[in-house]
């Protein structure tokens, strides 16, 4: 249980949740941006009313679930690895991994889900496959718009699927599918 804040003064931050970490207000975890530091999530984690805010470390690694109440902003990384089998929620706000992001790595075996449970954005970064031989899909299902760089699977070996869906919120407004 993390109850509050911790500042430390070495340049390294290797902060790693392998419990889960259930029912926060909100989370907000920021490295100093130095080549070696990692956020790696290991363990679901979820807000009861707030955001979820990961960024300014070389690597973002979510190994399980993360849903956040209001957004979920991922920025300020070299990478950000998702895991098949593991989905991203942002139920009330804009999902948003595009912010000084380099890449989005798809690692495993399965599907990665990312979705917006409002009339709220997808916002990603260039979305490439690991590169481990196994076959990782993509479904993206947004109440809103959906933009990103580039999506390309191939590996070498076993290419994923990409399902894209859009507009499944509740409002009339026109959306769009941007890709740069």
């Amino acid at each position: 249980l993390v109850t509050g804040v911790q500042t430390c003064a070495l340049p390294i931050l290797n902060f790693i949740a392998t419990g889960n970490l259930q029912n926060l207000a909100s989370l907000s975890i920021s490295g100093s941006g130095a080549l070696d530091d990692s956020i790696v999530v290991n363990s679901a984690l979820s807000t009861l009313g707030g955001d979820i805010e990961l960024n300014n470390a070389q690597l973002i690694d979510l190994n399980a679930s993360l849903t956040a109440a209001g957004a979920m902003t991922i920025a300020d990384a070299q990478t950000v690895q998702l895991s098949a089998g593991s989905t991203y929620t942002a139920q009330g706000g804009v999902l948003d991994i595009n912010n000084n992001v380099t890449e989005i790595e798809l690692v495993g075996l399965g599907v990665v889900t990312l979705v917006t449970s409002t009339d709220s954005d997808i916002e990603l970064a260039s979305i490439i496959d690991n590169g481990d031989l196994l076959k990782t899909d993509l479904l993206v299902s947004s109440g809103g718009s959906i933009t990103t760089q580039s999506i390309n699977l191939n590996d070498g070996g076993s290419d994923g699927d990409v399902a894209i869906l859009i507009d499944t919120g509740s409002d009339d407004g026109i959306r769009n599918l941007q890709v740069n």
